[in-house]
């Protein structure tokens, strides 16, 4: 059964933010040892090298970005260079892209022939998940790769359809390393929909399997896409963000998803549309939403 509490409660597990807020609004709530502190100031910056195919001369599109907790990598999906980044040691980096004669990934790219889509519903990289020793990378059209970080430069492994003839892209994505089980999440698709795609933990590859649809049938309603999913440990489930459920733009969520791929439940949440999901605390949010799921 779904609880809230108040900020106070410090048992809290679980959190679910939005992320828009003002500063000035920070500064006023915040003590004033707080407010005194050093503004947000740039430490250093890595130069990151622009490919033969980038008629910009710079970076113009990118998306998620990822640290791999084990190994301090730095991981972005740069969609100018058609090219995950990897910063390691906050300075070297190397461009990852697929190889072994799998098909590059697609670039800021159009899509062609697909009514209402957005200028990023076909392009890609996307999202990026990294757990050593592999790299997960999601791309356009509705496609989940895996790459070995062991190999200079790192090796493609695994390459699969979230769902065949699917033209847009696949998203965000989460990993449960304890069972090698991908989430990934087609967002722009019409309905929106996740595919659980199974890991071989020894090799990388990938297999795709169930589709979950985000429509009424199944007791969500995604009318606005679908965001971040999230594998917690402790519950041993993925859970999902939801813009908005129905026609209604006040009416957004987040659910429950089990290894099974089954919608276990929903956590309604109201005038938030919630996008961003953590498995532990997080501040400088304007509202944040706490909920105990165990």
């Amino acid at each position: 059964m779904l609880q809230a509490h108040s900020v106070s409660r410090g048992f809290l597990r679980r959190y679910v933010w939005c992320s828009v807020f003002a500063v000035t609004g920070l500064l006023l709530a915040g003590n004033s040892s707080w407010a005194a502190e050093r503004a947000v100031h740039l430490l250093s910056s890595v130069a990151i090298p622009v490919s033969d195919g980038n008629m910009s001369g710079g970076m113009f599109s990118f998306d998620i970005s990822f640290v791999d907790p084990a190994t301090g990598d730095y991981f972005l999906a740069d969609r100018s260079n058609k090219a995950v980044e990897r910063v390691v040691a906050e300075s070297i980096v190397t461009q990852i892209r697929p190889t072994g004669g799998h098909p590059p990934f697609a670039g800021f790219t159009a899509c062609v022939g697909v009514p209402g889509s957005g200028p990023n519903d076909c392009a890609g990289p996307n999202g990026v998940v990294a757990a050593f020793p592999f790299l997960f990378v999601t791309d356009a059209p509705s496609r989940v790769l895996s790459f070995d970080l062991r190999t200079n430069p790192p090796t493609t492994v695994g390459d699969c359809m979230t769902m065949s003839g699917e033209p847009t892209r696949a998203d965000e994505l989460a990993y449960d390393p304890r069972d090698g089980l991908i989430l990934a999440i087609n967002n722009a698709a019409s309905p929106p929909f996740g595919t659980l795609v199974k890991v071989d933990k020894t090799t990388g590859a990938l297999t795709c399997g169930m589709n979950i649809i985000l429509n009424a049938a199944n007791g969500v309603d995604a009318t606005n896409g679908a965001e971040q999913p999230v594998w917690d440990p402790g519950t041993k489930k993925f859970y999902l963000s939801i813009p908005r459920i129905g026609m209604s733009p006040t009416n957004g969520g987040v659910i429950r998803i089990s290894t099974t791929g089954t919608i276990e439940t929903t956590f309604p949440i109201t005038f938030c549309s919630p996008a961003g999901l953590a498995p532990g605390p997080e501040s400088g949010s304007a509202r944040r939403l706490q909920y105990d799921l165990g």
